[in-house]
């Protein structure tokens, strides 16, 4: 019998052990997602509505096959012209490389209503490597990519939004921080054209 006892005090204890940790659970704040959305992908919203977005790339090296004439131009002029006929509001997002040859089309794409820009860092290094083959940015210039290219927002463009994308979608937490610091929403995307990675034009 004390044998039943024994057991009983034991199932009787164990009881009170999970009773009071179900209720401890209750009164704890719930713990954080270990998935935490770095940049802003998209709205929440019941409408059947697309942000449209487009990246004025530029690098050391397409910059050099514009002086040289290799490239007439890296001024997609047609999908500007196709965005404005069909009254298509997007976002344009700029390298500072970009902006310095076509300060004249920054100021006139700032101007009009339909077109919002935001900054795309300066020379369109990978923040993160490897990043599609992009140079890769030290972290102690990271703050000066996307200064250099905000400087070059304020002198050329009429307005801008502090929106920042990272060159190839290529960063981590620590770089959106450092983003952030400078007063920069990080924004993202969640359908990717893939354009860039084609060949033919079909």
């Amino acid at each position: 019998q004390l044998k039943i006892i024994v057991q009983s005090k034991e199932k009787f204890q164990y009881k009170l052990m999970v009773i009071f940790l179900l209720v401890l659970c209750t009164l704890l704040p719930a713990p954080a997602s270990t998935v935490q959305r770095l940049s802003f992908d998209h709205a929440s919203t019941s409408q059947k509505v697309v942000a449209l977005t487009f990246d004025a790339d530029m690098t050391p090296r397409m910059l050099g096959e514009l002086k040289s004439g290799k490239v007439a131009s890296w001024y997609n002029e047609n999908v500007i012209a196709a965005l404005r006929q069909q009254h298509v509001p997007a976002n344009l997002f700029l390298t500072g490389l970009w902006i310095e040859p076509y300060t004249a089309a920054t100021k006139e794409l700032s101007d009009d209503p339909l077109f919002e820009l935001g900054n795309h860092s300066y020379s369109h290094g990978g923040f993160r490597s490897p990043c599609y083959g992009l140079a890769a940015i030290r972290e102690s210039n990271e703050a000066s990519e996307v200064q250099r290219t905000d400087d070059l927002l304020k002198k050329y463009a009429t307005s801008y939004k502090k929106y920042f994308r990272f060159p190839g979608l290529c960063f981590d937490a620590e770089d959106v921080k450092r983003v952030e610091t400078q007063g920069y929403l990080v924004v993202g995307g969640d359908v990717y054209g893939g354009d860039g990675f084609e060949k033919s034009p079909t």
